[in-house]
Order: C-alpha cells, then sequence, then structure tokens
C-alpha cells in the first residue's frame, strides 16, 4: 500500500489524536503484533499487545481502551469502537482498489472456502476480518467474497452480487450424498457432494476458470451442510455407506428446508425424519431437549433423519477394544 498521511487516518477512523507525535505518515497498517514492521499503523484490538508493537517499530497506535502512552514520539490515536474503526479503514482502501469483492449465498461461501487458496481468495466474514487485515490493504487476493451482506455493506458498499449463467449438469451417476458429472467439457468423478449443491459448485467453478483462479475438490467432503454420519441401530458410528441407517445435519434453517423437500422427492422409498427443536413445519418432529432428540431417535424407525443442527445433539455408543494377555 502507498503511505498515507496521519491527518487522513484520523479523519477515516474518527480518532482523537492525544499527542503531538514526530511522525506524519505511516507505511502499513497491522493488526498482529507479530506481523508490525517499521512505520505502520498498529490497531490494538488486543491492548495487551502494544508494547511490543512499539518495540517492533509502529509510527501510529489505535485503541479504544484505557492505554498509558509509552512513546512520546510515535502517534497515541484513541478510537470509541476498534471493530468500527478497522471496517471504515477497509472501506477507505478497497474504494481504492479494484478487487472483485461479491456477496454470495451460504452454501457457494462454504464451498468456495473449501476449495480455493486462502492466497488468492478471501472468504471472509465478521469473524476473520482482523486475520486478514494486512493482506486485504496490500491487495494480495484476487478475489472477495463474503455471505455477510452488512459486513459488506459498511466496507465495500459498491459489492456485486454473485451470479453465474451455466449450462445444464449430465449426471453420470446421482447418489444422495456424492455423484458423478460432466460439466464444461470434464468429466468430475465420485465427488465427495450432494447433487443438490451441485448447480452452487459449478456456478463456483465456471467463475474461477475464468479469473484464472486455481480449486481443488478434495475438500468437499468436508462441506459441513447436509452432512451425514451412517450409524448402526444401537447408535455406533461406520463408515460411509456401511449401513442403511444416517443421521444427517444441517445448522442453517433455509437449507434445512431444502434438503427436506430435496430427501422427500430422491428417497421417497425410504422411511425420512426430521427434528427441529422449535421450528412449526409439516412434517418437522420437535424434541424439547437433547436427551428428548436422543430418545426418540432410538424409539423411531428410520434411514435418513434430517436433524437441524450439529452432531453435538448426538449422544453415540463408544466401542471399546477389550484386549487380554491370553
Amino acid at each position: 500500500m502507498q503511505e498515507v498521511h496521519l491527518q487522513t487516518i484520523l479523519d477515516i477512523t474518527r480518532g482523537f489524536l492525544l499527542n503531538d507525535p514526530k511522525i506524519s505518515k505511516i507505511l502499513s497498517v497491522s493488526t498482529n503484533y507479530a506481523d508490525v514492521k517499521r512505520g505502520d499503523l498498529f490497531i490494538a484490538i488486543n491492548s495487551s499487545c502494544i508494547d511490543e508493537a512499539v518495540k517492533r517499530g509502529a509510527y501510529a497506535i489505535i485503541f479504544d481502551k484505557a492505554t498509558q502512552i509509552s512513546d512520546m514520539e510515535i502517534a497515541w490515536i484513541k478510537v470509541d469502537n476498534i471493530h468500527d474503526c478497522m471496517q471504515r479503514l477497509l472501506r477507505f482502501f478497497l474504494i481504492q482498489y479494484s478487487i472483485p469483492i461479491f456477496y454470495i449465498s451460504l452454501i457457494k461461501f462454504d464451498i468456495l472456502d473449501l476449495i480455493t487458496n486462502k492466497k488468492e481468495v478471501l472468504t471472509l466474514n465478521s469473524l476473520n476480518i482482523a486475520t486478514y487485515f494486512k493482506q486485504i490493504i496490500e491487495k494480495q487476493f484476487k478475489l472477495i467474497c463474503s455471505n455477510d451482506k452488512a459486513l459488506l455493506n459498511s466496507i465495500y458498499p459498491l459489492h456485486q452480487n454473485f451470479k453465474q449463467i451455466i449450462e445444464s449438469v449430465n449426471f453420470i451417476k446421482e447418489g444422495i450424498f456424492n455423484c458423478s458429472y460432466d460439466f464444461l467439457n470434464r468429466h468430475f468423478l465420485d465427488l465427495d457432494i450432494s447433487p443438490m449443491f451441485v448447480k452452487d459448485l459449478n456456478e463456483i467453478l465456471q467463475f474461477l476458470d475464468s479469473n484464472n483462479i486455481d480449486y481443488n475438490l478434495t475438500n468437499l467432503k468436508n462441506l459441513s451442510h447436509f452432512s451425514p454420519i451412517f450409524i448402526t441401530k444401537d447408535f455406533k458410528q461406520r463408515e460411509f455407506g456401511q449401513t442403511h441407517t444416517v443421521l444427517i445435519f444441517e445448522e442453517d434453517i433455509e437449507l434445512f428446508l431444502e434438503e427436506m423437500d430435496f430427501l422427500n422427492q430422491k428417497a421417497s422409498w425410504s422411511k425420512r425424519l426430521f427434528f427441529h427443536h422449535a421450528f412449526k413445519h409439516e412434517g418437522i418432529i420437535n424434541y424439547s431437549s437433547k436427551e428428548h432428540l436422543n430418545l426418540l431417535l432410538r424409539e423411531l424407525n428410520f434411514n435418513y433423519a434430517l436433524i437441524f443442527g450439529n452432531r453435538d445433539l448426538i449422544e453415540f455408543k463408544q466401542e471399546y477394544n477389550n484386549y487380554s494377555l491370553f
């Protein structure tokens, strides 16, 4: 990034300069003291790191809690809220750059996060904005995407909505949790992703190809949505496909309802159960507690049980190896 005048930083952050420093410009911005270089502005998310940032050569410190000024030659800037300050700074830098920034759906966001390299594509949310702050302002990414509309509106109101027009898919094999198909004159074989998400995946792939961004599909098996666990009748876990009883987990209500429809269409032959702790909807079984859910699952017969939540709700039976000296 180009050097920025101290007064510009004060105007952007709406901060108060608490001393009369000798410095008048900053060279870069860091949120991690370990990344601080001489000339940096250090944003003190954790005030205990300020002394180390000063030792490493920070020219300015931004903070929002009571802090002792230890070096009068550098700038000490007090702001009302450190996170609001970060968003204002990001907005300032991003408006000057030409990095494509997109709003995408949750499922596309999670697919993109799994298959792309963090050195090229940033999947941004409010939890990792501090982690990647320095890389963003130093233009280290080819593409930035987020499923947080409010965050994008605050840091870059001119973002685009992600939309790709794609060709139809010719499925070679279509299971409930995996598939093979032809797309973009290529064969995609035995992908660990449900056919219900293939359109989202293909929109991502087409976009990445058109922008010369590399990807790796092996991590699709770690997609948290519509995530199956195969179990025995006494709730011992088994490898994929080894039983006819499956627990499926989903933590997003919109996807949960889509997955209900998908199972009803694609597995109409099966016994299907749908569980949510509170949401009232035709076909959904409500439960009052984790214990109640586990009791229902053990009492009812099913092939597929779609559960709103994660696997921590389930009390799986542990298996122990009995060793003997004889």
